[in-house]
């Protein structure tokens, strides 16, 4: 798997999150989704990369709730 298409796509997915009253946060069905493919990826599933790894991961968790925060607020 490509590693600019993983990166890519986990942007889009939380940018659309961050930036749109209109389009809820991501469930938690489609962040294990992405998360998935994180830990598939030939360049994140190899053990010297999983730092960054855990560190994408976690980033990925913390937009989240900035989104949830954000949406609760606008409501």
């Amino acid at each position: 798997m490509n590693i600019n298409y993983l990166l890519s796509a986990a942007i889009v997915l939380a940018s659309l999150c961050l930036t749109s009253i209109k389009i809820q946060a991501m469930t938690d069905e489609s962040r294990q989704e992405v998360i998935k493919l994180i830990y598939c990826d030939d360049f994140f599933s190899k053990p010297e990369n999983r730092h960054l790894r855990d560190k994408f991961i976690k980033k990925i968790h913390a937009n989240q709730t900035l989104a949830e925060e954000y949406l609760k607020n606008c409501a």
